[in-house]
This record gives structure tokens, C-alpha cells and sequence, in this order.
């Protein structure tokens, strides 16, 4: 009798990475702290072809559930399963797509995404309205 031995890398299940859709998290959950839930944002990820290819999206939403639950996309993040380098679509501005490399890089583009006049022009509109 043969005894079938594993063959995986011992490295699968011990990487590290803090992967996008957590950081995304984390940032929504401050988001909806600071707004006390007036407003709340919510990260929809789903599986996409992008130019024939497999990606991972992810929108990052902002909902006002007093607006009968008025929802519109801050920016949109788009990556293959190796998730660098990605590419994130801000919805504010019709010529920001950005292109990440890193964690870092992703969290840098993120702060000047979340206070770009624009947001704090769109968030503060919504709350006038909550």
C-alpha cells in the first residue's frame, strides 16, 4: 500500500500580506464611526473580466440609509489574484485611476482619495441631508 504524501509548498497559509479588501475594511468601519452610521460605508467585492482577464473588484460605497439608501461608489479597486500591482478608479474625478505597486503606495493613494475636496464635498452634502 502507497502512502500519498503532500506536495504543497509549507509556505501556503503562512504569508503575511494585509490584503486590499481588509484595509478597505478597516477604513470603512473609522468611516462609520466618524458619520455615527448617518452614513455607511460598505465594500462590495465580486469577481470580473477585465480585458479577457480574471480580476478581483472591489467598490468602495458610500450609502445613506435616511436617502432611502442612496448609494454611490467612491472608487473602485481592481486586481489579479497576486493583488499587486492594482489599479483604483476614482469616481469623483473623471482622470484619477491610479496605479499601486505596494501596500504602501495602496494606503497613500487611499488618504488622498478620503480627503480630496471632492469626498469631503460629497460626504458633508449627504450629512446635511441625513
Amino acid at each position: 500500500m502507497t502512502t500519498s504524501k503532500n506536495l504543497w509548498s509549507d509556505e501556503i497559509g503562512q504569508a503575511t500580506l494585509k490584503v486590499p479588501k481588509t484595509i478597505l475594511s478597516e477604513q470603512a468601519t473609522y468611516f462609520n464611526e466618524m458619520t455615527k452610521n448617518k452614513l455607511v460605508a460598505k465594500i462590495n467585492s465580486k469577481h470580473s473580466l477585465y480585458s479577457g482577464e480574471n480580476v478581483i473588484v472591489h467598490d468602495f460605497d458610500i450609502v445613506s440609509p435616511s436617502l432611502g439608501n442612496y448609494t454611490f461608489t467612491l472608487f473602485s479597486v481592481r486586481h489579479k489574484i497576486q493583488m499587486y500591482p492594482m489599479s483604483i478608479n476614482f469616481s469623483l474625478s473623471e482622470e484619477d485611476v491610479f496605479t499601486v505597486n505596494n501596500e504602501e503606495e495602496f494606503e497613500d493613494i487611499l488618504s488622498k482619495i478620503m480627503t480630496h475636496k471632492s469626498t469631503v464635498n460629497a460626504i458633508n452634502g449627504l450629512l446635511a441631508q441625513a
